[in-house]
């Protein structure tokens, strides 16, 4: 039986959903997407999955993409 290759996470973190849903509908055959609508909510999820690459929005609401960043855990 062959095993399937394990696809790369990527997060995309926009405040505008429209955004998003074109994102995940073009990226979803090559890539696992996970999409959140805030800085918050991605923090969330870089939590509880090994995400590989995270693609934001700078101009967002409450969090900026360059604080989201910063605020990233450090890799252990």
């Amino acid at each position: 039986m062959e095993t399937e290759t394990a696809r790369p996470k990527i997060l995309y973190v926009d405040d505008e959903a429209d955004n998003l849903i074109v994102f995940k509908s073009a990226s979803r055959r090559f890539y696992d997407v996970h999409t959140a609508t805030s800085g918050a909510e991605a923090l969330s999820i870089v939590e509880k999955e090994p995400i590989t690459l995270i693609v934001t929005d700078q101009r967002m609401p409450e969090m900026t993409g360059i604080e989201l960043i910063k605020s990233l855990p450090e890799e252990p």
